[in-house]
C-alpha cells in the first residue's frame, strides 16, 4: 500500500479525469456549432452536455454494483470503448436525436464507468496517503478543462466538428490503457477488504483465485461509491474513517481461505454463469439503493433542506460551462473565446486547493464556507447580463471557478456537522442523486429561456 504500482493507478486515474472532464466541461466550445448544424433551440441541444453532467451522478449506484461484481479493470476498459464509439457514432450522425442519444446517453454511461473504477482503484491502492493521492487524482479534472478547450476549438477550426469527434475518439480510447493500470494487487500490500455478505443462493461459487472469504467481495471499498467526483483530501479521509467503522461492524467471524494471492484490487467471486452475475449483481445494487434511503437520513429534516437547496443550486451551476462561449461569440467576441473556459477550469482547481486547506480548519464551518461561496457565484452569475466585453466575461469565469470548487470539495464535510461521520457516507449518494437531478432538468430550461428572452 501507499507506493510501489499504486503510483501508477493513480497516474491512470489522473489521466483518466483529465481526459474525461477536459471533454465534458468543454462541450461549451461545440455548442453554437450544435445549435446551427442540427437547426435545434438552444434549450433541445442543452439536453446533450446536461445528460453528461447529470447523468453520471445519478446512475453511479448501478455502476458502483456492476464494479463491485466485475472489477475496476474491467469495467474501465469497456466504459473507455463505450465512449469511443459513442463518439465516433456521433461523427456520423446527421439528425440531432442520434447525436443527442450517443454523446448524451451513451457517452455519459461510459465517462460514468470511468469515475468510478478511477476512484475506487485510487482508494484501494492507498491507505495512509489515501486523502493526497485522492486529491491528485481529481485535480486531473480541472487541469483538462484548463487543456481542452483551446485543443477542441483547435481541432474544430482545423477538421470541422466530425473530424474533432473522431479525434476525440482515438483520445477517448486511450482511457482503456489507462484503466488496464489498475491491475492486481499482492497480498503482500495488505489488501484493506471491507466485507458484506453475498446472496444465499451463490453461496457455493467458485472464489476465482482471490483470498476472500466465500461470502465476501472486496470492493466495498466505500459504503457507497457515489463520491465519483468529489476531490477534497479531508473528504476522502472522512469517508475512509466510516469505512472502518463500518468495517468493524459488519466483519463476519468466518476465517479466510488459503489462496496464495489476493487476484486484484477488484478481486470478486467468480460468476460463471448469466444467472449468478445477476444475483450478485443486483445484491450490490440493493445494498447501495438501501444505503442510501435509509430512514435515518430521509427523516432528517437539516439533511433534506440541505438538498432542497443543492437541487435549486444545481439547476444552474452547469450553465456557464454550456453558455460563456455563445454568450462571448452573440456579443461578437472572436478572439479566444475558449479561454473563457480555460479560466473556469484552471481557478476551479485552485479553488479545490485552497477551499481543502481552509475546510481543514476546526475553527471555519464547511456549511457556512459552502453558502458564502454558493452566494459568491450566484451573484456573479446574476451580474453576467451586464459584462458586455472578454475583460469582464474573463474576470466572472475566474470568479465561478473559484468559489464554485466547494461543490466538488465540501459536500460530504457538510454532511459530517449536519448528521454526523457515521450516517453522512450513505447521505452522499442520496445528495448527489438530488444534485444529478436538477442538472438534469436546470440546463434545458435556462436554453429555452434564453429563446424566449431573445424573442
Amino acid at each position: 500500500m501507499d507506493g510501489g504500482w499504486g503510483w501508477m493507478v493513480l497516474i491512470g486515474a489522473f489521466f483518466s479525469y483529465f481526459i474525461v472532464d477536459g471533454w465534458a466541461y468543454s462541450f461549451g466550445m461545440m455548442f453554437p456549432e450544435a445549435v446551427d448544424q442540427f437547426d435545434e433551440s438552444k434549450g433541445n441541444t442543452a439536453l446533450v452536455p446536461t445528460l453528461m453532467y447529470a447523468l453520471p451522478m445519478i446512475i453511479s449506484p448501478f455502476v458502483c454494483a456492476l464494479t463491485a461484481v466485475c472489477g475496476c479493470r474491467k469495467v474501465a476498459i469497456c466504459g473507455s470503448v463505450i465512449t469511443s464509439l459513442s463518439f465516433i457514432v456521433a461523427s456520423l450522425s446527421s439528425t440531432f436525436s442520434l447525436f443527442c442519444v450517443s454523446i448524451g446517453l451513451f457517452s455519459s454511461i461510459g465517462l460514468a464507468m470511468i469515475y468510478v473504477p478511477s476512484f475506487v482503484a485510487v482508494t484501494c491502492n492507498f491507505e495512509k496517503l489515501r486523502g493526497l493521492a485522492t486529491g491528485l487524482a481529481v485535480t486531473g479534472s480541472g487541469l483538462g478543462s484548463f487543456a481542452f478547450p483551446p485543443l477542441i476549438i483547435f481541432l474544430m477550426e482545423t477538421y470541422a466538428w466530425r473530424g474533432m469527434l473522431l479525434i476525440m475518439a482515438g483520445i477517448c480510447l486511450n482511457l482503456l490503457v489507462f484503466g488496464a493500470l489498475y491491475r492486481p494487487v499482492t497480498e503482500n500490500r495488505h489488501t484493506e477488504v471491507l466485507s458484506v455478505n453475498i446472496v444465499e443462493e451463490v453461496e457455493n461459487t467458485e472464489l476465482h483465485s482471490c483470498n476472500l472469504k466465500p461470502h465476501e467481495t472486496e470492493l466495498q471499498v466505500m459504503a457507497n461509491e457515489n463520491i465519483v467526483k468529489t476531490s477534497g483530501v479531508t473528504e476522502a479521509n472522512s469517508m475512509h474513517d466510516s469505512i472502518i467503522a463500518f468495517q468493524e461492524q459488519e466483519k463476519p467471524e468466518t476465517t479466510h481461505s488459503q489462496s496464495p494471492h489476493l487476484d486484484d484490487v477488484n478481486s470478486v467471486p467468480f460468476v460463471n454463469t448469466c444467472q449468478g452475475f445477476v444475483k450478485v449483481f443486483w445484491h450490490e445494487l440493493h445494498n447501495l439503493v438501501c444505503a442510501m434511503f435509509d430512514k435515518s437520513v430521509l427523516t432528517n429534516g437539516p439533511f433534506l433542506w440541505f438538498c432542497g437547496v443543492n437541487f435549486f443550486i444545481f439547476l444552474w451551476i452547469s450553465v456557464p460551462y454550456v453558455y460563456l462561449v455563445d454568450k462571448a461569440l452573440l456579443l461578437g467576441i472572436r478572439h479566444q473565446p475558449e479561454f473563457l473556459l480555460s479560466a473556469i477550469g484552471i481557478a476551479r482547481t485552485v479553488g479545490q486547493i485552497l477551499v481543502g486547506v481552509v475546510g481543514d480548519r476546526p475553527q471555519v464551518s464547511s456549511n457556512f464556507l459552502y453558502g458564502f461561496s454558493i452566494a459568491v457565484t450566484g451573484l456573479a452569475t446574476a451580474l453576467v447580463p451586464v459584462c458586455m466585453n472578454y475583460t469582464s466575461l474573463a474576470v466572472y469565469a475566474a470568479t465561478f471557478g473559484l468559489f464554485v470548487s466547494v461543490t466538488y470539495v465540501l459536500p460530504m464535510m457538510c454532511l459530517v456537522e449536519i448528521i454526523t461521520l457515521e450516517k453522512a457516507t450513505n447521505a452522499f449518494g442520496l445528495l448527489q442523486f438530488v444534485q444529478g437531478m436538477g442538472t438534469l432538468i436546470g440546463t434545458p430550461i435556462v436554453g429555452r429561456l434564453s429563446v424566449f428572452c431573445c424573442r
